[in-house]
């Protein structure tokens, strides 16, 4: 028989005048245990999806390789529920793709498609890196919903299941919002992270995106970039105001690094004081 285990997200807020966060208990719901509690920011929609797989990754880590989100309901006002199936706690597993659209997210990936084409049961490890992969591919490239989950699932001396992929909605930049008081050029910041509305969304990209203003030294964020999903596509929140003015000699010029940081380059004396907009004055 199958092992089913239904945990539920249950999202509680404050009041609107004092609404800084929202407090997220992860309960049992077979004998109502609660078993963490953590909260989320508002306007960070994603944070609840990044929550519910880490804890699918903890349950895969323990001996559930089959742990999948089977639903996740609700909204900001009313509060989320999350259920998460367990499955069965086994050693390996052989799995194959349940579709096409599956097979083709598969051999996309690098390091996942030789793993299926090597047609070899999956440890619990196995799993866990396929799926972290899978996700993170998905995620990167316009769809930060996708599930995955198992089915015809064949508990015996040879355990084997079907992987289905959910892609959920395809999400593309739909607005980039400047918020705040620094006069800058708009093009700048969308070069600088790498940004162009119209573009499928990149969780990756969100992440990065605060790390790689805190390197303009004539930039300063009031608050963390954040980011809002509505039907038509994303929008994007930054929050920047004018770092104090500084001399330095050297030209200034931009170079991303592959770990997502920004290093300046150059050999001429310059005066920052974002005078026409990019945040330099040339002497």
């Amino acid at each position: 028989m199958r092992s089913i285990l239904k945990i539920i997200l249950l999202i509680s807020f404050f009041s609107v005048r004092a609404q800084e966060g929202a407090t997220v208990s992860l309960l049992n719901q077979e004998n109502y245990e609660i078993l963490k509690k953590f909260s989320v920011k508002p306007k960070d929609s994603t944070k609840i999806q990044s929550l519910t797989k880490e804890h699918l990754d903890y349950y895969i880590e323990k001996g559930y390789p089959l742990a999948s989100l089977d639903s996740l309901t609700g909204n900001f006002k009313s509060g989320y529920m999350a259920h998460i199936f367990l499955g069965p706690k086994i050693k390996s597993i052989s799995i194959k793709p349940a579709d096409e659209q599956t097979k083709a997210f598969i051999k996309a990936v690098p390091g996942v498609n030789e793993k299926f084409l090597a047609n070899v049961p999956f440890t619990n490890k196995d799993v866990l890196t396929v799926r972290r992969r899978l996700l993170r591919y998905l995620e990167n490239n316009g769809y930060p919903f996708a599930k995955l989950h198992f089915e015809a699932l064949h508990i015996s001396e040879k355990p084997s299941a079907e992987l289905r992929i959910e892609t959920g909605p395809s999400v593309l930049w739909k607005k980039i919002h400047l918020k705040g008081d620094l006069k800058i050029s708009r093009n700048f910041i969308l070069t600088l992270l790498e940004l162009k509305e119209g573009e499928s969304y990149s969780e990756e990209k969100f992440q990065k995106a605060g790390r790689r203003l805190a390197q303009i030294p004539f930039v300063a964020m009031t608050q963390s970039p954040q980011v809002a999903f509505f039907e038509d596509g994303a929008e994007l929140f930054l929050y920047l105001t004018k770092r104090e003015s500084s001399s330095a000699n050297g030209i200034l010029g931009m170079q991303p690094n592959q770990d997502g940081t920004i290093v300046f380059t150059g050999d001429i004396q310059l005066h920052l004081e974002n005078s026409i907009g990019f945040g330099e004055r040339f002497l």
